[in-house]
């Protein structure tokens, strides 16, 4: 058999950053802030489409939504397990500091890091 791995190079490289803005946010003061500084460092090495920058808050958002409702479920068939627990309720910390930032919001300040970053 043959592998073409010719494909395994294009990939939605924003769900590698965003998923890492999320986990760096949990337990954090200001997770919009801590999404922008993930940004910032992957921008200093890589760059991101104006579609892939449009979608960051919302990959990074969903990425934090997905783990505390997983915490969740998981946590309501195992309840002695402490461990299910260790994203459910900072999730839920970060959801609700967020609740109030729109997309749009948070595409401004992603734009301004951006612009930030090739200017150096």
């Amino acid at each position: 058999g043959v592998l073409d791995f010719g494909d395994s190079i294009r990939s939605c490289t924003v769900f590698d950053v965003g998923i890492a803005a999320a986990y760096y946010s949990l337990a954090q003061e200001d997770p919009l802030r801590v999404f922008g500084e993930v940004l910032r460092g992957y921008l200093r090495s890589a760059s991101l489409t104006e579609p892939e920058l449009a979608a960051f808050f919302h990959v990074a958002y969903g990425r934090v939504l997905l783990s505390a409702c997983f915490s969740a479920q998981s946590c309501a068939a195992e309840p002695d397990n402490e461990y299910l627990a260790h994203t459910g309720d900072p999730g839920w910390v970060v959801l609700s500091k967020l609740r109030c930032v729109t997309p749009e919001d948070a595409l401004a300040r992603f734009r301004r890091v951006q612009a930030e970053t090739s200017s150096k």
